[in-house]
């Protein structure tokens, strides 16, 4: 190897190095393998289980270069046996370097390149086909060149370029290697964050499919903008890096409700249940001594059954207005206040104390304002929680992004009170996800769901006062992904 190749080896190994990309960087090392070989075609190969899997080819002959996006290759895979050059490569742990495939000699020995050509209708003569294994010396694949050239002719793979694409072979499967690691451990990261979202779904009944719901239309928005700005001719918004990051955000956004107390998050009612209880006792209690009074002379009998339909009254009260969204629930409430029962020593009691009042009066939803205070900490202990985990190099927004979703570009949201120019597109696309899943969720026992329509007419309302992103709304709306792709 002279020092030209030398360098060659060293620049292709730095560059490998710095791939992250399976895909990339599997089609770079046969590029750059054939570059430095000279050579017309290439395959790389990657072991699967009893077989040689084509993951790369290249043939710069019949202008085909196939598998370099991931997508797969429909030609059936190499059986590991000794009647294939490249199987009996990986099998012996050897380079083979053949000079005429086709050879009467070796007509009997493989017949592979025979059987492939014929599916390819391509042409093979030279070939070198050298094994590719990992630094723990598992085999994971086969580097297969094929028809060396010199000066338009097809000639034999010199000794001095052999030695260059062993040297690469190896650089190559410890590079794959690792990115393998990366991509297991990223896998690992991934199913750690969906079974958190599973447990929280053990707490509460809505987050686990809140989040899902919000992950999918997310994953098929984000699609859409990226495929409209190909069809436009311009760069994609959200490339694989970035799309990854935006999901994992995505799952991650309501970590914090892990720390936020379960009775909260599942509170359904207006009054809590130990309330209600509390209510309906003393309403019996009323009773009962409203009908000791009348028997004992201390009240009239028109009196008594006031003081019974009293009771049944606030009882069919209480029972409306803990569920349900009450018109005049202001004025009855103020009504009620003012009732007091008389018992028989002198003493007042009102029907409704004031801690059962304030519960009550909750106009549009279960929670109180410092019920609502408590849910709207959950960003806060989502940022504290995500600020302990260390997130891969290329994740370095998820926190930011997960604990920003309930600010709005008015600055009315929480907890930071962002303003328009502090919040970035990818918050703003994660918020609107937040509202719609919210509207339309069908397994919130305290609410109706709203129609999709319905949610983006919300969207749109709460556009105009500058609390979400107007031009996000409408190509949300555009590419209805809340159905699925087949349905649209």
């Amino acid at each position: 190897m002279n020092a030209e190749q030398m360098n060659r080896v060293l620049e292709i190994g730095i560059a490998l190095t710095s791939e992250k990309d399976i895909h990339v960087l599997l089609n770079k090392i046969l590029a750059d393998v054939m570059e430095v070989a000279n050579c017309d075609a290439g395959t790389l190969y990657l072991k699967e289980g009893n077989h040689l899997k084509f993951t790369i080819m290249r043939n710069n002959t019949l202008q085909t270069f196939r598998g370099i996006h991931g997508e797969t290759i429909d030609i059936p895979p190499v059986p590991i046996d000794r009647d294939h050059v490249s199987s009996l490569a990986l099998l012996e742990d050897r380079t083979i370097l053949i000079d005429d495939v086709y050879d009467e000699t070796l007509n009997d020995v493989f017949r592979g390149p025979g059987q492939y050509d014929n599916i390819t209708g391509y042409h093979t003569t030279s070939v070198l086909v050298v094994p590719m294994k990992n630094p723990n010396g598992d085999k994971i694949g086969v580097l297969q060149l094929i028809n060396a050239m010199e000066e338009h002719h097809i000639c034999t793979f010199p000794e001095d370029t052999v030695k260059v694409v062993e040297s690469i072979a190896s650089q190559a499967a410890v590079a794959i290697q690792n990115v393998r690691y990366m991509k297991e451990i990223k896998d690992l990261f991934s199913s750690f964050v969906e079974t958190s979202i599973q447990a929280m779904g053990k707490l509460t009944p809505y987050n686990e499919n809140h989040t899902r719901n919000m992950v999918l239309y997310e994953k098929r928005f984000l699609e859409y903008l990226n495929q409209k700005a190909s069809a436009e001719g311009k760069e994609i918004p959200y490339p694989p890096q970035k799309f990854e990051e935006m999901l994992m955000s995505c799952w991650l956004h309501d970590l914090g409700k892990l720390v936020t107390p379960v009775e909260i998050m599942n509170k359904n009612t207006r009054l809590w249940p130990a309330q209600k209880e509390q209510i309906m006792h003393r309403m019996e209690v009323f009773d009962l001594e409203s009908e000791i009074l009348f028997l004992k002379g201390l009240i009239q009998e028109e009196e008594y059954h006031d003081l019974l339909s009293r009771t049944k009254e606030i009882l069919k009260f209480v029972e409306k207005a803990d569920t349900n969204i009450i018109s005049d629930r202001k004025e009855k409430l103020d009504h009620y206040r003012k009732w007091r029962f008389k018992r028989e020593d002198g003493t007042e009691v009102p029907y409704l104390n004031a801690e059962e009042m304030h519960q009550l009066s909750v106009p549009y939803r279960t929670l109180t304002d410092e019920e609502f205070e408590i849910m709207h900490d959950h960003v806060v202990h989502t940022d504290e929680l995500l600020a302990q985990l260390k997130f891969p190099s290329d994740m370095p927004h998820v926190k930011t992004w997960a604990a920003s979703h309930h600010e709005l570009l008015n600055g009315k949201g929480y907890p930071n009170h962002l303003k328009e120019n502090e919040i970035p597109e990818e918050v703003r696309i994660l918020t609107i996800m937040d509202i719609f899943e919210a509207l339309t969720a069908s397994d919130r026992e305290y609410k109706k769901p709203k129609t999709p329509e319905e949610a983006i007419a919300h969207l749109h309302r709460i556009a105009g006062f500058h609390e979400v992103d107007e031009r996000l709304v409408t190509l949300f709306e555009e590419s209805r992904c809340w159905i699925d792709e087949n349905q649209r």
